[in-house]
């Protein structure tokens, strides 16, 4: 197992064990991602969010049949280390049921029944279900909102904060043959019209070193406004053909992941202190709490 798996896993780890802290409650790992008792909302992570973590952390993995969990692996991690120097106990286990039944309140049906694995964690007590068909609350239904738990918004915030290079990573690495031979077509017809348009524009005149300039502008790299504004970024992100251009989706992904990791190499608690190279000054940043809980 690589490295970057084995990290990924100490920090799901870490979390699996803070929402431990509560009663015990069953969650879903590959059931519809609406309901509230999948593992992803916990996280909150979407889906492209939640399958790339599991994947790159060695837990789950793309088959002909689509996303799957990897039994074995989860049972390997959850028996691992990570939890029984803590003695933290969570139980994996395989089910065969029609959940949006139980979900609805209404009888089963074996014709809608479908294979789904789940995952029992908490502190479990005499009241606590033995197994996902038991958590059943007052009214019939399953119960699909897990257990309040205090500080689980900062304890998200700061995972994604660590899962997001992570994930941006796996999906630049995973784009498909055909939206490379897009990305390549639209690259050659750009530089085309480029070249034929070159006579019929003039030069765009330079841009003023103290003029912010938009991503909404829409102005690519062609006219070198973005390597004027943007040196540091040009240098780090531009590309050999096309350079560097913001509001590409792909390059926004990288920039946003990019934060992510300057922000946790360079933040000190609440406040971010860096120096804007343009007129030598220090600027300071401050993260503004958005609940009671952070």
């Amino acid at each position: 197992m690589s490295s970057r798996s084995e990290a990924l896993l100490d920090h799901i780890a870490d979390f699996l064990k803070f929402i431990s802290n509560t009663q015990s409650y069953w969650f879903t790992l590959n059931t519809s991602y609406d309901h509230g008792c999948h593992l992803a909302n916990r996280f909150r992570l979407d889906q492209k969010e939640y399958e790339a973590v599991l994947i790159v952390a060695g837990l789950a993995n793309y088959t002909r049949f689509g996303f799957q969990i990897k039994a074995n692996m989860w049972r390997t991690f959850l028996g691992g280390h990570r939890f029984v120097v803590d003695g933290c106990t969570i139980e994996l286990a395989q089910k065969r049921l029609d959940l949006n039944a139980y979900i609805n309140g209404t009888p089963p049906s074996r014709l809608t029944r479908r294979d789904f694995y789940v995952v029992g964690i908490g502190n479990k007590s005499e009241d606590s279900p033995n197994k996902i068909e038991e958590q059943i609350g007052w009214d019939g239904r399953f119960i699909t909102t897990p257990p309040r738990l205090n500080g689980l918004a900062l304890k998200t915030q700061s995972f994604r904060r660590i899962a997001d290079p992570f994930v941006w990573n796996f999906i630049i690495e995973n784009d498909t043959s055909d939206d490379k031979d897009e990305s390549s077509s639209s690259s050659s017809t750009a530089a085309k019209t480029t070249t034929s348009s070159s006579s019929l524009h003039p030069p765009v005149p330079p841009v003023p070193a103290n003029k912010k300039r938009k991503l909404n502008e829409g102005t690519s790299n062609k006219d070198g406004i973005s390597t004027d504004y943007y040196p540091n970024l040009s240098r780090a992100l531009g590309k050999e053909d096309n350079g560097f251009n913001p509001t590409d989706p792909t390059t926004q992904k990288i920039m946003q992941a990019l934060l992510a990791e300057l922000i946790e190499l360079l933040g000190k608690d609440y406040e971010l202190n860096v120096i804007d190279s343009s007129n030598n000054t220090q600027l300071t940043y401050v993260r503004v709490p958005k609940t009671s809980s952070n």
